[in-house]
């Protein structure tokens, strides 16, 4: 490890910057699918699409809407995720007189008292979110081969996540805690022709209202004071708190019945929909350190104004289905579906400080500060259908879903945990008077991980001499991402929908001709 001196800047900056909220936005920000046919179908939605969440599944749909539909849904989900934290023992360290370098050497042994340390399973507290709301609106006009819409939901993610805060919480190094809300304002347009083929566009305005993010890192002292792999009375919480209020998206769709041809294949569909256009978010806000009750900065707060940057990644998903009609009317679909997610454009954050602020003895100065997240491409195949039992009374939906995972193994997180998994989904509906309530539930098992070759380590401000000068750099301290992982993703969904279809109009031309008709004149 080389050494960078920090000329005038306090390294707390940089130590500060080390905790930023790599996960809060990132690889597996979204668990799944939503809106009450789509979980119901496992996510195969992509060529269905047949109600208004088309907005965000499949925008070319929406010229396919006889009317206009009016539709609100909630996803809440139930996340249970722990981690047991592998043993740790104690590493004997010294300083290169060269180079500054602090350098872990081999195990003590035997160990000193108190290791090897055992930590207890830690689980997340916070486990319900109910806030994966969408409300959507769409009509065609009156134009027969145009479909519109307006909307506002917010992505299928868990957006509050809080591990203990202990002293000597397995989790403490790693991650605490949690609070992100991301919103969309959706505008659709799609257009078809005949039933052949379809087109369409739903354009993004983003929002985060906020996005707060807590971890601990260990303050400076010599570095023999500060080697321990489980607490330190230097530790500092890191508390940061950020909002982006203005970002753009673009989301393209399209579908096509190639076989119209064929009497028993016209309800053969191809489907396709991507994010075509990636947002930037810029998150400005403040970041807060301070020190625990346990820690000799107890009574030490400061703020620094900052500003956070990342990409959100584009997707592509794609799919083939067949509807089955019996007697006029759609009796069975089944679906299946690919996606790829970009996630590996997400390999890093970028931090800037605005300004300078006074820090404990020292300045801490306005800097750029890349922090890197590693991510990985996920895919995912989806397989899903309905049966309208008792039409329209009763709809029955089924699905299930498999998804690689974001997070390589050495860089696996827990604040929103995207390993590998796969889900099962159920979900009915009735229709009444052109209102339709429904149910549908989604369980995700996140695979269970042993992660032995950990890349996240304990963040550490160093005290040492560089050039033969006063200087402070940040490094790497004990891995602290090694154990065992478990999880699993409950997911509810409600939903209501009202569909007005306008009566069919008959001109006064149609009537006369109909009343002359010889073979609609009644026979005397």
């Amino acid at each position: 490890m080389t050494l960078q001196r920090l000329g005038p800047a306090s390294v707390l900056v940089a130590l500060l910057l080390t905790a930023l909220p790599v996960g809060a936005l990132g690889a597996g920000f979204e668990y799944g699918p939503q809106g009450l046919h789509a979980v119901g179908r496992g996510g195969a939605f992509t060529v269905a699409a047949d109600d208004a969440s088309a907005i965000y599944w499949n925008p070319a749909r929406l010229a396919l809407f006889n009317g206009t539909q009016a539709y609100v849904s909630l996803n809440m989900s139930l996340m249970d995720t722990s981690f047991t934290r592998a043993d740790v023992s104690l590493q004997r360290v010294t300083r290169d007189p060269t180079t500054g370098q602090v350098i872990y050497g081999d195990f003590y042994n035997p160990q000193p008292e108190g290791f090897p340390h055992s930590f207890e399973t830690v689980t997340n507290s916070d486990k319900l979110f109910p806030l994966g709301a969408s409300v959507f609106l769409v009509s065609d006009f009156g134009l027969k081969d145009w479909g519109f819409g307006i909307g506002f939901h917010a992505p299928t993610a868990t957006g509050k996540v809080t591990f203990p805060n202990t002293f000597d919480s397995a989790n403490k190094y790693m991650f605490s805690s949690m609070d992100t809300i991301v919103m969309y304002v959706d505008f659709s347009a799609a257009w078809k022709y005949k039933e052949w083929f379809g087109l369409g566009v739903t354009f993004q305005y983003v929002m985060v209202p906020y996005l707060k993010y807590q971890m601990a890192i260990m303050g400076p002292a010599s570095y023999s004071n500060q080697n321990t792999p489980v607490n330190n009375s230097n530790d500092i919480i890191t508390d940061v708190n950020v909002s982006d209020w203005g970002a753009f998206s673009m989301i393209a769709g399209f579908w096509v019945r190639p076989l119209q041809m064929f009497k028993g294949l016209k309800k053969f569909e191809i489907g396709f929909n991507a994010r075509v256009v990636p947002y930037n978010v810029n998150a400005t806000g403040d970041i807060t350190i301070s020190g625990n009750e346990q820690s000799v900065y107890a009574n030490y707060k400061s703020t620094i104004p900052g500003e956070l940057s990342f990409t959100y990644p584009c997707h592509i998903q794609t799919g083939i289905r067949y509807a089955y009609d019996w007697q006029g009317r759609e009796l069975f679909d089944i679906e299946v579906d690919y996606v790829w997610e970009n996630w590996a454009a997400m390999d890093a954050f970028y931090m800037k400080m605005l300004e300078e602020v006074e820090g404990p003895g020292v300045n801490l100065s306005a800097m750029d500060v890349t922090i890197p997240r590693n991510n990985v491409d996920t895919h995912s195949v989806r397989l899903g259908g309905q049966y309208n039992a008792i039409d329209p009374w009763l709809t029955i939906r089924l699905g299930t879903w498999w998804e690689s995972a974001a997070q390589p193994s050495a860089w696996t997180n827990l604040d929103l945990p995207s390993w590998e998994r796969f889900g099962v989904a159920v979900g009915a509906s009735t229709n009444v008077y052109g209102f339709e309530i429904g149910f549908s539930y989604n369980h995700i098992f996140q695979m269970p991980r042993d992660v032995t070759d950990g890349g996240i380590t304990q963040q550490i401000m160093d005290i040492t001499t560089v050039d033969g000068k006063a200087g402070t750099v940040m490094r790497p301290g004990y891995v602290v991402n090694n154990g065992h992982y478990e999880g699993s993703i409950d997911v509810f969904t409600i939903g209501v929908s009202y569909t007005h279809k306008p009566k069919a109009k008959v001109r006064p031309d149609e009537i006369l001709d109909a009343t002359l008709d010889p073979d609609t004149m009644p026979v005397e």
